[in-house]
């Protein structure tokens, strides 16, 4: 599953950021010191002021223009990464709104454009990060994760697209219909693929039609496709309300759980019924039924009590 292919970026960026890691405690020195060390003709003062801005994130909202052109312009691999990071820091799950700055333009450039492959690594782990509020670098997170020259910056465009993804995005979900529709080459792609389908989409009645066809596919291209389009109906809410018996079905079809790939589509299917909320009331027997049954995983349980609680709470206010 994704996990495994999330463990590994992970790790790969954390070797990435050890090798570039501060080198001295930073906390108690003023921005403005900070910021002018970004000037210094000396590469290692000027990664010391970048990862200083990233300890002190709080308060480095006005450094972003200089960590934006360090970024675009130092000459030292390090001392660019070590802004992106240090962005990646102050906006990180948007925690600050990167709106009315460059900063999505410039993370979007350092990933396409930087010659060094680790500041395009660490340019998109970044987007990543930022989640939702970084919006704006969709369209080409798909075209990275679709084309770009170099496989592991695919991955973590793979891994990024969904985190910003949401119906903020303008002309994605074209983009993610097309590709859906001619079969992206690995499960990895299309699970991410069905995932934003479900994010980014209105409730229009096309995607919804696809997911269901994903959905009720018996034989499909890809392992986890069915997983994936239950997923992306979670996504969508109230508005996958069309595909409740559907999800009903494909709960009874796997129920037994004795495969990995049953076990995940039984999971997944549960999930969506709980975000898909109030209106998967006639899901209630089955769920009902899984959350009793002895022979379910403790997991499988779980996750069906609280879907019985999410869809049965408007009833108890």
């Amino acid at each position: 599953m994704r996990t495994r292919l999330i463990g590994v970026i992970c790790c790969v960026l954390l070797v990435i950021l050890a090798s570039y890691a501060p080198g001295q405690d930073s906390k108690g020195v003023k921005i403005g010191d900070l910021r002018a060390m970004l000037k210094d003709a000396d590469a290692e003062i000027r990664k010391k002021g970048a990862d200083g801005l990233a300890e002190n994130y709080k308060n480095a909202l006005p450094a972003v223009n200089d960590l934006i052109e360090t970024l675009e312009k130092d000459n030292e691999p390090a001392v660019r990464i070590a802004a992106a990071n240090s962005l990646r820091s102050i906006f990180w799950e948007g925690r600050v709104d990167p709106k009315g700055t460059k900063t999505i333009a410039a993370l979007v450039k350092a990933m396409r454009q930087d010659k060094d492959a680790l500041v395009r690594y660490m340019a998109c782990q970044s987007l990543d990060h930022i989640g939702p509020k970084a919006h704006a670098a969709a369209v080409d997170l798909f075209e990275v994760m679709n084309a770009d020259d170099d496989p592991f910056l695919r991955k973590l465009a793979q891994h990024a697209l969904p985190q910003v993804a949401s119906r903020a995005c303008e002309g994605l979900l074209s983009k993610l219909i097309e590709l859906h529709k001619s079969g992206p080459e690995d499960w990895t792609t299309q699970f991410a693929v069905l995932e934003c389908m479900g994010k980014v989409s209105g409730g229009d009645e096309e995607t919804l039609t696809l997911l269901k066809a994903a959905l009720r596919e018996k034989k499909p291209r890809h392992r986890m496709s069915r997983e994936g389009a239950a997923y992306a109906l979670g996504r969508m809410g109230a508005s996958a309300k069309s595909a409740v018996p559907m999800l009903v079905d494909s709960i009874n079809e796997t129920k037994n759980g004795k495969e990995r790939e049953s076990g995940s589509l039984l999971l997944f299917a549960i999930q969506a019924l709980r975000d898909i909320g109030p209106t998967s009331v006639e899901a209630l027997p089955t769920l009902k039924g899984i959350a009793g049954d002895s022979a379910m995983t403790e997991t499988i349980r779980r996750a069906a009590m609280q879907a019985v609680y999410a869809i049965e709470k408007p009833s108890r206010k």
